[in-house]
């Protein structure tokens, strides 16, 4: 799991962080994560630790394109429907949102249903307290 999820990323940057950096154009890198890699869950395992991983790399390639003309934002959506599970968000929905969000210079995009969520988990960890279930807002 790690390497298809962390490895496509660092793959993908290796291979295309060079040939934007060549271009005089502006250029945006879109990088899919997961609501996994900004909460957690019982069962979690090694998805949710390789999409923590993906949001770490995605923070430390914006920080070290700070000064280039490429920004970075990083995609966390919860459950997408595909052909791999028929719950959740339409894939064309996740799709306008995270270019929308693009357009609007946003470096993390995840569903505002989820920012409590988010808070809570971060919330627990800088104050020593064991973590608990996520809720939603």
């Amino acid at each position: 799991m790690f390497d298809v999820n962390v490895g496509g990323v660092l793959n993908g940057l290796g291979s295309f962080v060079p040939l934007l950096l060549d271009r005089p154009a502006p250029s945006t890198l879109l990088i899919t994560a997961s609501l996994a890699g900004l909460t957690t869950w019982p069962m979690g395992g090694v998805y949710g630790a390789s999409k923590h991983a993906v949001v770490a790399i995605a923070e430390q390639a914006a920080l070290e394109l700070d000064d280039s003309q490429i920004t970075v934002s990083v995609l966390c959506p919860a459950l997408v429907r595909t052909g791999m599970s028929p719950e959740g968000e339409d894939s064309l929905v996740v799709v306008e949102t995270a270019l929308d969000a693009v357009d609007a210079g946003q470096f993390t995009i995840v569903s505002d249903e989820w920012h409590a969520a988010i808070r809570e988990r971060f919330e627990t960890l800088i104050s020593g307290r064991r973590p608990r279930l996520p809720r939603m807002s």
